[in-house]
C-alpha cells in the first residue's frame, strides 16, 4: 500500500502519493482536483496556489524520509586518492541524499558529519558540477543529479 499525504490549498485538494518502501525522495503520484468538484475555483490553479504547493515541505514533516550516512567512505577515499572523481561522486550522491530526504541546509549537514567547513564542501560540490561532471544542477540550489559518468564512477 503507498504512503499518502492530503492537503487542501484553496479550495484544491493535492495527493502526494509514495510508493511502499521508498524511504526518501519526491511523491511518485502527484494529483490535484478541486476540492468540491461542483464548484471548482474560478479560473482554475492560480499561481498562487501552485507557489502553496510548498505542501511538499509539510509532507516532509508528516513523514520524515529515513536517510543513512555514513562518512567512513568519504573519509578513506580522501585519504587514500585525494579529491578523486570517486570522492566527489561519492560525495555528490551523499549530498543529493540529504536533499531529498528533505534536509534544509544540506551543505552544511554534510559539513558537519565529514568535520569540514561549509564553504569547502561548497565548493567540492560545485568541482564535481562544474570541472569534473559528475553532479548536473546549479549552484547555490539544493539538489541535483548523478550525471552518467558520476553514477558509473559509484560501480566502479
Amino acid at each position: 500500500m503507498a504512503n499518502t499525504v492530503t492537503k487542501t490549498i484553496s479550495g484544491w485538494k493535492v495527493v502526494m502519493e509514495w510508493a511502499p518502501g521508498v524511504g526518501h525522495g519526491g511523491p511518485h503520484r502527484l494529483t490535484i482536483e478541486a476540492a468540491d468538484p461542483e464548484h471548482p475555483p474560478v479560473g482554475g490553479l492560480s499561481q498562487g496556489v501552485l507557489r502553496k504547493l510548498g505542501a511538499i515541505e509539510s509532507a516532509r514533516e508528516v513523514r520524515p524520509a529515513e536517510y543513512r550516512f555514513d562518512p567512513e567512505p568519504l573519509h578513506a577515499e580522501l585519504a587514500d586518492n585525494g579529491l578523486s572523481d570517486r570522492y566527489l561522486a561519492l560525495l555528490s550522491a551523499a549530498y543529493i541524499g540529504f536533499v531529498d530526504a528533505g534536509i534544509s541546509n544540506a551543505v552544511q549537514e554534510l559539513a558537519d558529519k565529514l568535520g569540514k567547513p561549509a564553504n569547502t564542501i561548497r565548493g567540492q560540490l560545485s568541482q564535481a558540477r562544474k570541472d569534473r561532471g559528475i553532479m548536473e544542477g546549479r549552484n547555490g540550489k539544493p539538489g541535483g543529479v548523478l550525471t552518467e559518468k558520476g553514477r558509473a564512477t559509484l560501480q566502479e
